[in-house]
């Protein structure tokens, strides 16, 4: 099992590349 850390620390670069790619998305 992984460690909280590295589950919050993947879902937060997780979120800032969905927000990059809409960002980009949306020009």
């Amino acid at each position: 099992m992984r460690s909280t850390k590295q589950i919050g620390l993947f879902a937060l670069m997780s979120e800032e590349a969905v927000g990059k790619g809409v960002r980009r998305f949306d020009g």
